[in-house]
């Protein structure tokens, strides 16, 4: 994981939103190992589908 620090740039109270001084950043792994984590099991079923 990644520290990341930001400004608040602006507030929309009534849209309950705020902009950041620059884009977030994050990595996405390309495997379940990619990121240096053991090899996931195998699965029967997609993850989040019911069983």
């Amino acid at each position: 994981m990644r520290q990341q620090i930001f400004q608040i740039a602006s507030v929309d109270p009534a849209g309950r939103t705020l902009v950041i001084d620059k884009p977030l950043e994050y990595d996405l792994p390309v495997n379940s190992t990619s990121d240096g984590s053991p090899r996931s099991a195998a699965r029967s079923t997609p993850a989040g589908s019911p069983r």
